[in-house]
């Protein structure tokens, strides 16, 4: 059986001198292992679709276990690698998806925003990128925070706290009775309002408080740990060396 889909290199892994595996985050089959035969080898046709970031239209043979037959490459994003700063916000996020992401598992907003991230990476400034991503990705895997209402009780006033672990604002009147949630600054809500409603592109075109990215990173960090279940990315803890 073949199957023809685009995909998104995540993770590449030599399991022979000659061969390699490779995670694939497709549009037709979610997020796959492909088997590629002589795919360490740089002469090899098909080895220059499986580093990270690349972008083609993969030929896959098989069924639940998949081999690559043929590539065709769209964006090897190659130029990653002459710059380590950009190299390092690519590698977040590819494994960002990586690790959110079970076998199998499709989600085509999650692609979507990937492919939209990685192509930003020629901006200059990256910690915005980094932080509409992420918001956008809470958004993509559905565990969006509540932003326009109390947590708690639905109310639309008084929005001064947050709850990370009831996953949204809560207000005045339910932190005071419940102890629930820790103050956040108002900019802080606006900001991620606007990325779940904005095109990267228009947002970009923002000039965002260098402060408030960093509160920003702080508590998406928080969030998504706890949301996610995950343990702290070490790709991420990497980028705090351009800081």
């Amino acid at each position: 059986m073949y199957f023809e889909t685009e995909g998104i290199v995540l993770k590449r892994r030599k399991i022979t001198d000659s061969d390699v595996f490779m995670t694939l985050f497709t549009v037709k089959l979610g997020k796959i292992q492909v088997f590629v035969k002589g795919g360490n080898y740089p002469k090899n046709a098909l080895s220059k679709g499986t580093h990270p970031f690349t972008v083609a239209d993969y030929s896959l043979r098989g069924s639940q276990k998949y081999t690559l037959a043929q590539v065709e490459i769209k964006n090897s994003f190659y130029h990653f690698r002459e710059d380590l700063r950009t190299l390092s916000y690519g590698s977040y996020f590819v494994d960002f998806v990586d690790k959110s992401l079970k076998e199998d598992e499709h989600n085509h907003g999650l692609y979507t925003l990937l492919l939209e991230a990685l192509r930003a990476l020629d901006r200059q400034n990256l910690d915005e990128v980094k932080t509409y991503f992420e918001v956008r990705a809470l958004k993509a895997l559905g565990i969006s925070p509540l932003l326009t209402t109390c947590v708690v009780c639905g109310a639309k006033e008084r929005l001064e706290y947050f709850s990370v672990e009831e996953g949204g604002v809560v207000c005045a009147e339910c932190h005071e009775s419940t102890g629930k949630g820790f103050k956040i600054h108002p900019a802080m809500v606006q900001l991620m309002r606007y990325i779940l409603m904005a095109p990267l592109g228009e947002y970009l075109e923002k000039d965002i408080n260098g402060l408030l990215l960093e509160k920003m990173d702080i508590f998406i960090n928080n969030y998504l740990m706890y949301h996610l279940n995950l343990a702290p990315l070490k790709t991420r803890k990497f980028l705090k060396i351009y800081d």
